[in-house]
């Protein structure tokens, strides 16, 4: 491999850019002898002066040059300065190279159809003198060019004039509402289907394709897919087999059509393929990624007028249309007391799980609710055992009657079209529908208390019940699925009784309550963010802060004395989610 230092390169593109000079002058001349023999010795100086003025423009295409330099000899050397049209097609920035090469020269021909001036060429002439340009320079590449040269195309007008993308046949899909009766399915086609562009030659900024076009899809496994169908009007075009081009590149390979089947085709659009070990389902609102293909329309990009068009370009974004549904109902359990009895049997949960109306195995969440009434079983447990620790009771027991998340309840979640249709990004649609008993819990501890020469029944009870009921949605405009779940969240703060009964066989001492109790069971119960990934989570969480009990023991002997008695500790009851 040869490597050229700076200084080397330096002069090798000096050389190059003679030899480049050089050869545009011949054609140059060729085009026009006429102009090259009034010029005669200043023929090299013209073509060196206008080529520095054409790359000052953005032309540094030898054949764009040329094409500059050819106006220059019909026009007068300073053309550009003396037409303001010329001038402001120049140095536009939006305009590429060879769109402003092209423009100029039609702005010239023109002139010379309708208002030629002495010492002018003839329009046929100006236009054979073109085509001599571009058949000898369209392949020569930039000037002064070390680079391999770059081809470009001049020669006749060939650009897009309308675009239209279009969903078509999307009643297929269905999403799942409870609204105004019982969940069920209806059709949910979005509202926008269609994106249309149409070149405005007065417009002063280029046309442009969103940047996404999305679609709801299924996988190419499934039986329908998205449907897309591409239109592409062109009023000139510089081979019918060749433009406009419409070139699709999706994971699964690439598809072009040219010419007259490229005016009007249909892609099937596919959301991402199904992993071949998928996990065992999809967690409520999550939100997956689709499959991304690449759409592209284009042409040479020449016209007589306005701003070319050129290449158009459009990200597919094929999301999986899936619409997911989970209803379920459970009953309340029956109350039991320990330690007397065991606790009840776990309640049966009927549960039912469907995907676009296929019916799938819902083991999963009867068995989570399985683990909530497991949980609350070994939490209670544990609770009378920290009654007699903590107090100092005898004969402690607990009497139970709870209700977590009982009733019944339904939610359905997939993605959705914006009221934008196919040109905007979709959103996680979300629809729930609850009639629950989110936490009732009524807890009454008994047990004997002996304590400064007193003998007493001790007492604590706490009952409460908090619903959560109502319907709820999440459309469009709403805010982030973790805002969206702090609304279907109840907090849950129940505080504590304690009646204090002296015994019969007691001493003269007689405890009574003094006060206040402090302690509380706190916690929420509802819908909340998955800490552990995407989605939302069905969740309980129970916690029991410390119980004291301001107590008072009056004795006939010794007097009153205060205490303060500590009856539940700090503890986690439940800590319960699910999917």
């Amino acid at each position: 491999m040869w490597l050229l230092s700076q200084e080397q390169a330096k002069r090798l593109g000096a050389l190059q850019r003679k030899r480049d000079l050089s050869r545009l002058g011949m054609v140059l001349g060729s085009a026009f002898p006429e102009a090259q023999g009034r010029l005669g010795e200043r023929w090299d100086s013209f073509v060196e002066q206008i080529s520095a003025r054409a790359a000052a423009c953005g032309l540094t295409h030898m054949l764009c040059m040329a094409r500059m330099l050819a106006c220059a000899v019909a026009c007068g050397a300073d053309f550009e300065t003396r037409h303001a049209w010329a001038g402001t097609i120049l140095g536009d920035p939006k305009r590429g190279q060879g769109a402003k090469a092209y423009q100029i020269s039609m702005g010239v021909m023109e002139q010379l159809r309708s208002a030629p001036l002495a010492g002018q060429p003839g329009a046929p002439e100006f236009s054979l003198a073109l085509k001599l340009l571009d058949q000898q320079l369209a392949d020569a590449g930039n000037l002064g060019s070390l680079l391999p040269r770059e081809r470009i195309r001049l020669g006749e007008a060939c650009d897009l004039d309308a675009i239209e993308l279009q969903l078509v046949d999307p009643h297929w899909r269905q999403h799942y509402t409870a609204q105004s009766g019982p969940w069920r399915r209806e059709a949910c086609p979005p509202k926008e289907t269609t994106v249309t562009l149409v070149h405005d030659p007065l417009a002063d900024a280029p046309m442009r394709l969103p940047e996404q076009i999305t679609l709801l899809s299924r996988p190419v496994q499934g039986e329908v897919a998205a449907k897309l169908r591409v239109r592409v009007k062109t009023e000139h075009r510089c081979d019918a087999l060749l433009h406009p081009l419409v070139h699709c590149q999706g994971p699964h390979g690439a598809r072009a059509l040219r010419g007259q089947l490229a005016e009007d085709s249909t892609f099937f659009v596919h959301a991402p393929d199904e992993p071949e070990d998928p996990p065992t389902e999809m967690h409520i609102g999550e939100e997956d990624s689709p499959q991304l293909s690449v759409l592209s329309l284009s042409s040479c990009g020449l016209r007589a007028r306005g701003l070319p068009v050129g290449e158009l370009s459009t990200m597919l974004a094929a999301y999986d249309s899936a619409q997911h549904l989970i209803a379920w109902r459970r009953e309340p359990s029956v109350g039991w007391e320990l330690p007397a009895q065991a606790p009840p049997a776990c309640v049966d949960v009927r549960s039912r799980r469907e995907i676009d109306g296929r019916v799938v195995d819902s083991l999963s969440w009867v068995r989570g609710f399985q683990d909530l009434d497991q949980q609350l079983h070994r939490g209670m447990a544990r609770l009378l055992t920290a009654w007699e620790r903590e107090s100092g009771v005898v004969e402690g027991r607990l009497a139970i009657d709870a209700a977590l998340l009982a009733g019944s309840a339904g939610i359905t979640w997939g993605w959705a079209e914006r009221p934008e249709g196919i040109a905007a990004a979709p959103y996680m649609r979300l629809e729930g529908l609850s009639d629950l008993i989110a936490c009732r819990l009524a807890l009454r501890f008994t047990g004997i208390l002996t304590r400064g020469g007193s003998r007493s029944l001790l007492c604590l009870s706490t009952e409460g019940s908090v619903p959560l009921r109502g319907p709820w949605m999440r459309g469009p405009t709403d805010a982030a699925l973790f805002a969206v779940a702090a609304k279907q969240q109840v907090a849950v703060h129940q505080g504590f009784q304690l009646s204090v009964e002296p015994q019969a066989d007691a001493g003269l001492a007689v405890l009574g309550v003094a006060g206040p109790l402090r302690g509380a069971i706190t916690g929420a119960v509802g819908l909340e963010q998955r800490s552990d990934g995407p989605g939302l989570r069905w969740f309980v969480r129970l916690n029991v802060e410390p119980v004291v009990a301001p107590l008072r023991i009056a004795d006939p002997v010794l007097g009153i004395q205060n205490l303060l008695v500590p009856l539940l500790p700090a503890q986690a009851l439940v800590d319960w989610s699910l999917a």
